[in-house]
């Protein structure tokens, strides 16, 4: 067999290991030892693909090595991902789908997956080869791969399912979104503007400052901010996302994002002319109805309302001011001397600023 139960003599400093409950670091004296223990597969010869993958030679079945160390490596992949995918997703609930997804991109890295080739000393057999390594983090990774492909072949999927979970939550460590955007994400710069023929060179002043939108429709340095001012995030732009999904992370987004030369307004009721409103009396509403038909909007997009009041003053001369939450997020606030007006003034606030009127 390819491993032996001995003493660990050594570790790589980016190896994760095992800590005891007062925080010391505790080395296994085998691989055995690791939790979860190394998952074994008996078939030699899968394994001796496994382990060697850079040998030409041909197997039993009359394939290369390195074909059919492939072959195991893409079995593999999409269950460690999958793995991966179901660790983060219980790990963060409230992300959305989109964050998510990204999450997983940026775990199950060539980087992550070599280290749990080392963890496991899946590499040994290849380093004492002494084969010449061009990439040795995408060699390593595909180590693992393949070792998780061959023992899907060799045992029940379940099993070796339970095995990579384990071993994400165990010693996954995940990587900072702004780190990986850095290294993996090429700098765009904008195309080269076309140039007229030589002797019909236009006059032409500067109209927008540098890093303005040119000739192309596209700002390549600064992103249109959201609703909200701030610029919007990048995107994977394999992962396409439904305009119309929400999720309780996500604000709500009322328009279409402003360019930087026309600023969103801040909400209506944020304005300093409606904070300077006199109160409303209750007799003189003009705002009845509103918080029926807010209910009404609510139940059909299956969104959640609810409200917040205070009072203010001596019993018979009270001012109310209610705060409209759709989802958790304060959409409108609403201010009278009755506590029914100052929902539907609020109703009638969240109406405008959702956009549902």
């Amino acid at each position: 067999m390819y491993f032996e139960h001995s003493a660990v003599t050594s570790q790589s400093e980016d190896v994760p290991q095992p800590m005891t409950e007062d925080g010391e670091v505790t080395l296994p004296r085998s691989i055995m030892d690791l939790d979860p223990p190394l998952l074994q597969i008996i078939d030699e010869d899968s394994l001796d693909v496994v382990l060697n993958p850079l040998s030409n030679e041909a197997t039993m079945s009359g394939i290369s090595r390195r074909a059919a160390h492939k072959r195991f490596q893409v079995l593999g992949q999409d269950l460690i991902k999958f793995a991966a995918l179901r660790f983060l997703w219980d790990k963060y609930p409230m992300d959305t789908a989109i964050a998510v997804q990204k999450k997983r991109d940026m775990f199950c890295t060539n980087h992550q997956l070599a280290i749990f080739a080392k963890l496991y000393r899946l590499t040994t057999s290849l380093q004492s080869t002494g084969a010449n390594i061009t990439d040795v983090e995408k060699t390593y990774a595909g180590i693992f791969e393949a070792y998780v492909g061959a023992a899907i072949v060799e045992m029940s999927i379940d099993r070796v399912y339970d095995w990579v979970h384990r071993i994400c939550k165990s010693y996954g460590q995940e990587t900072e979104p702004s780190e990986q955007l850095r290294d993996n994400q090429p700098v765009m710069s904008p195309p080269p503007l076309p140039v007229p023929p030589s002797g019909h060179l236009p006059n032409i002043s500067p109209r927008y400052p540098p890093g303005a939108m040119g000739t192309t429709g596209f700002n390549y340095n600064y992103p249109p901010p959201n609703a909200y001012g701030s610029p919007q995030p990048s995107r994977d732009p394999r992962i396409k996302q439904d305009p119309d999904e929400y999720h309780p992370s996500m604000p709500l987004i009322s328009s279409r994002p402003a360019y930087p030369s026309q600023p969103q307004p801040a909400p209506y009721f944020q304005q300093p002319a409606y904070r300077q409103t006199p109160v409303f009396p209750a007799t003189a509403s003009k705002v009845s109805g509103s918080l029926a038909a807010l209910r009404q909007k609510a139940t059909q997009l299956k969104r959640e309302v609810s409200f917040t009041d205070a009072s203010t003053g001596p019993d018979h001369q009270k001012t109310w001011t209610c705060s409209l939450l759709v989802d958790h997020i304060e959409v409108g606030v609403g201010t009278a001397s009755s506590k029914q007006v100052a929902k539907d003034i609020a109703a009638q606030q969240g109406l405008i600023y959702l956009g549902w009127i």
